[in-house]
């Protein structure tokens, strides 16, 4: 979450839009890991919808088409775990008893 607040409000030295994607992807490797993926999800519309330092709008964008492309993911049942399903409410995977 750090690196994606951080590249928003420009920080880093010439990254490349990418980290932004990356950023995301590992934040939503860790969250399912520790089940906080409704939060990842929450905290990453918030910077999408909030103002970016200028110049670092193509990362918000960046932040926005990964969001999507998770949201598409899992709407389609591709980052379900084995033998889990998802909570509509939180987006979080519970284990089937």
């Amino acid at each position: 979450m750090f690196a994606v607040i951080h590249l928003l409000a420009g920080g880093g030295y010439g990254p490349a839009v990418s980290e932004a994607d990356e950023a995301v992807k590992h934040l939503f490797t860790g969250s399912s890991q520790i089940g906080a993926v409704g939060w990842a999800r929450q905290e990453l519309r918030k910077l999408a919808e909030s103002q970016c330092s200028p110049g670092r709008e193509m990362f918000q964008q960046a932040v926005k088409a990964a969001l999507s492309r998770h949201d598409a993911r899992v709407a389609s049942g591709l980052d379900a775990p084995a033998g889990g399903e998802r909570d509509n409410l939180t987006g979080n995977y519970k284990s089937r008893p």
